[in-house]
């Protein structure tokens, strides 16, 4: 962890923490050559989903994550939201029918919500985090018309992906898997899309989800399998009452249980008995 080629973002991470930043305001660590030039082969506006799935590379798994709605939702500018929220769903749009055309399994979530409650009940804007539901969308023609289970968490997403994927669940993963028994465990591609800060919320008050146009999300919720699932609080290793973010989202999303270790995140810790900081010495949170 002392060294820095080997860990530079998690070390910037670390220090916008330990300094009191935001991590959304980072400046991007982007690896460069000895004359200072970016370094790989996807170009700007190129998605890692496309070179993937067309078969350059052959990946069961891609997780692809567009933070938009929530980087954007911590600034007081509506129209940029609007905007924000309006370009994500074009582009899971864009990505869901890629594998939808290549026979991909598309699986649909967020890992927190933010501008479904952009208002305080007294007209102030409120440019944090929250403690709705987030949407789970499950496309595939084979599946359509399976029932998701209801009441699950974000510690049931990668449980559910294993079950897609035809592997067995580890002992390790609290989560269980959102669809029936009676679905095969049977290989499939997944692609599982993260909306970062995507909540789900009925209220038109302060939605800027609802006011946006979302005409993708909204198909997709129609036509597919979909359920909610809970991302802020105890299921996800915090505090009761306590609202949803990022860290603690991604945490449970890709490990099937509740946050483990001690990340700071904006006043609140996640709830468990390590010692601050452990980790930071475990080699798969770095």
């Amino acid at each position: 962890m002392d060294d820095p080629p080997r860990y530079p973002i998690a070390q910037a991470v670390r220090a916008a923490y330990q300094a009191g930043e935001e991590d959304e305001a980072l400046e991007p660590i982007v690896r460069v050559d000895e004359a200072g030039r970016p370094v790989g082969r996807i170009g700007d506006g190129d998605y890692l989903i496309f070179y993937d799935i067309r078969g350059e590379r052959e990946a069961d798994l891609v997780v692809v994550n567009f933070c938009n709605v929530d980087v954007l939702g911590h600034i007081e500018n509506q129209l940029a939201i609007l905007e924000a929220v309006a370009e994500v769903d074009r582009c899971i749009g864009d990505v869901v029918a890629a594998a939808l055309v290549h026979g991909v399994t598309a699986v649909v979530t967020a890992d927190h919500g933010t501008v479904e409650r952009w208002l305080y009940p007294d007209g102030a804007v409120d440019t944090g985090h929250t403690d709705s539901l987030v949407p789970l969308i499950l496309v595939d023609p084979l599946l359509r018309g399976q029932p998701l289970r209801p009441g699950g968490t974000l510690c049931d997403v990668a449980p559910t992906v294993l079950h897609l994927l035809g592997l067995p669940q580890p002992a390790e993963m609290s989560g269980n898997s959102l669809l029936p028994a009676a679905v095969p465990r049977q290989r499939r591609r997944v692609l599982l899309v993260i909306a970062d800060g995507w909540g789900s919320r009925g209220d038109p008050y302060g939605n800027l989800i609802l006011e946006a146009q979302t005409p993708v999300m909204d198909r997709l919720q129609q036509e597919w399998p979909c359920t909610r699932v809970s991302a802020a609080g105890e299921v996800v290793g915090m505090p009761p009452g306590t609202v949803g973010n990022s860290e603690v989202g991604h945490l449970p999303i890709g490990a099937g249980s509740r946050s483990g270790g001690s990340l700071p995140s904006r006043g609140a810790q996640p709830d468990c008995p390590r010692p601050p900081g452990a980790c930071f010495r475990k080699q798969g949170m770095v």
